[in-house]
């Protein structure tokens, strides 16, 4: 993860690190080895900074930041006080890494988008010229025929303090199928839930829309990453049904928009995105046409009882400790396998015998 990575800077004495510890988003820092000093290179930058680079010299700098789930490169000139030297921003792409050439003139990259299934680019810093070194594999498809999706917000079922009140905005990728409508809705649901859904190439979701008119919406509810730390808290412990309310909140803007159809609306998701549809079939079911549940959570007892050892550190703090009676009693009252006959709704399991994440026993 991009909160791991750690470079020496050019005078030894310092380590440049991507945390959160500091604020809201994730920002890279100068960690001054003989004190232990902290201090942030680009204070007044919101999102989450996910990777950087170095010029071999190190005069320049690169960031990739992740700016509403798509990804904008910056090169700075650390002797112009980290003045912009070029800037990349992707409307709707994902960036894993970006790397000088070692005289530092040149910046690579990888993207990701809807009409790129993963290729190579390079951006020469004084000219801007751009080189595409690589085009992927579509199966003879034509990709500039491929769907980019449009990013909304649709009003939650609380409000955000931090915007004097109003309704919370809950961001989410919409991409329609070419025509007219009005189209079937299948909302993918992520899983994490410390997680993001991206504008990143999909070839099942190309396939929805193009083969099948299958409008797809896929949200980033309260407790997915790269809106903040404040926001990736939102549903954890007694939170957690906020989460499945968002999905409701969402049912109800798709029902306003006349290009979609209110009444073929289906959940699809996998592990905790797999919970999400089980917990929606039972609260919004009756506004639901069916629901595809990929190697989910169907009781969150049950899942912290039985996962991998190494994973029952980091979900209890996320989910709640299932030790607790309280909470044992909260997680069990709110766990889809407790209310499993209020599924209506045609509902598909995918399973793997041997998860290690979420075992069989939570399909079964």
């Amino acid at each position: 993860s991009a909160e791991s990575m750690a470079r020496f800077d050019r005078d030894g004495q310092h380590l440049l690190v991507v945390t959160d510890a500091l604020g809201e988003f994730a920002s890279l820092v100068s960690v001054d080895l003989a004190s232990g000093v902290v201090a942030p290179l680009f204070p007044s930058q919101p999102w989450d900074v996910e990777n950087f680079d170095l010029s071999d010299d190190g005069s320049r700098i690169a960031l990739v930041r992740n700016v509403d789930g798509s990804s904008h490169i910056t090169v700075h000139d650390r002797n112009d006080g980290l003045a912009e030297l070029s800037s990349i921003k992707f409307d709707q792409g994902v960036v894993r890494l970006a790397r000088f050439n070692h005289a530092g003139t040149e910046i690579g990259f990888d993207v990701s988008g809807s009409q790129i299934p993963g290729d190579v680019f390079s951006r020469a810093l004084n000219s801007g010229l751009l080189t595409r070194w690589t085009t992927g594999e579509t199966g003879g498809l034509n990709a500039d025929a491929f769907v980019s999706p449009t990013t909304i917000r649709f009003a939650a079922h609380d409000t955000d303090p931090a915007m004097m009140n109003l309704p919370r905005q809950i961001p989410a990728n919409v991409y329609t199928p070419p025509g007219t409508g009005p189209f079937p809705v299948l909302i993918m649901i992520h899983g994490g839930p410390e997680s993001q859904a991206r504008p990143a190439f999909s070839e099942f979701i190309q396939f929805l829309l193009r083969e099948r008119k299958i409008a797809v919406v896929v949200p980033n509810v309260r407790g997915s990453t790269g809106y903040g730390n404040t926001y990736r808290a939102l549903d954890n412990g007694r939170k957690r049904e906020d989460s499945v309310a968002d999905i409701g909140s969402l049912i109800s803007w798709l029902g306003v928009q006349p290009q979609f159809d209110p009444q073929r609306i289906a959940v699809y998701g996998g592990s905790y995105g797999g919970y999400m549809v089980l917990a929606s079939l039972v609260q919004h079911g009756d506004r639901l046409r069916a629901g595809v549940d990929l190697v989910g959570i169907s009781s969150f007892v049950t899942f912290l009882e039985n996962t991998s050892p190494y994973r029952v550190d980091l979900r209890r703090p996320e989910y709640g400790d299932e030790r607790d009676p309280d909470m044992r009693r909260f997680l069990t009252e709110i766990s889809p396998l407790t209310r499993a006959g209020e599924i209506r709704r045609p509902l598909f399991v995918i399973q793997g015998a041997n998860d290690p994440r979420v075992p069989r026993s939570e399909a079964e």
